[in-house]
């Protein structure tokens, strides 16, 4: 158990690494036209990634030169991206980095007036892949009054999920909750090692976040398969108190699996 709660601590510790320094205010120096995005919320094809790429703010991150091999392995109808209009009538975009070489996983996360004007930009590198996305797009989502970003970690027979919930652009005040653990190594069984399945459901009361976690261990059978040996449900709440947020009963995370 003591090296489960140590190795639980590192993996919270690396989700917070993920937490964006700033938003940093850019510049439109180039003249790419982006059609469309006039919905409340929709998705960004990618010739219309590409113009907001190209605006993109990636200083201190990559030099001027891109790459578009991988761009060019993609059709025009594929979605790369996703967003959200915002209660002040601009929208908040999420865009696969597919312009970078060696960008992994990163996606370039904007806010655009109206007119598709990109008034701030901020990167946000994802790991090594994208384990714990279906697609390019599907891990920035609006729950409650948040909009959420996913982070992935990623090992071998591993895969997790921490949840950055945020308010709006730029805010860097807000979460980053574990929210999905699969994990092929969890701990001993009578039969070998048990895997363990984390999932999660959030709850949203004021500024506070409810996690409704149910936690399964799992004995592997025949061809890949696997049986529940037993579940579990618990809660943990996160309060913000001023301009941080805290996890009440935090002895309960560090029990959680890798």
């Amino acid at each position: 158990m003591q090296n489960l709660q140590y190795l639980a601590f590192l993996l919270l510790l690396l989700a917070a690494c993920h937490r964006p320094q700033h938003f940093a205010p850019i510049h439109n120096s180039l003249n790419n036209e982006v059609s469309g995005l006039s919905q409340d919320s929709g998705y960004i094809l990618k010739p219309q990634g590409l113009a907001l790429l190209l605006r993109g703010n990636f200083e201190g991150i990559y030099n001027d030169t891109i790459n578009l091999e991988y761009y060019s392995e993609l059709k025009d109808t594929d979605t790369i991206g996703k967003y959200y209009r915002m209660d002040n009538g601009n929208l908040f975009a999420c865009i696969k980095d597919i312009i970078h070489s060696g960008s992994g996983a990163g996606h370039l996360m904007a806010e655009l007036a109206p007119d598709k004007t990109m008034i701030t930009s901020e990167y946000y590198p994802n790991g090594m892949y994208l384990c714990c996305w279906n697609n390019m797009y599907d891990g920035f989502r609006r729950q409650g009054p948040y909009y959420v970003l996913d982070f992935c970690g990623t090992g071998s027979g591993h895969c997790s999920r921490g949840s950055y919930f945020m308010k709006g652009p730029g805010d860097n005040h807000g979460v980053n909750i574990t929210t999905y653990i699969w994990t092929s190594w969890c701990t001993g069984g009578k039969n070998g090692l048990l895997a363990c399945r984390l999932n999660s459901s959030p709850e949203f009361k004021r500024d506070t976040i409810i996690m409704h976690y149910t936690l399964q261990h799992l004995e592997e059978k025949r061809n890949d398969k696997y049986k529940v040996k037993s579940t579990e449900k618990f809660d943990i709440e996160y309060v913000k108190r001023d301009t941080a947020w805290v996890a009440l009963d935090s002895t309960r995370i560090y029990e959680f699996p890798l």
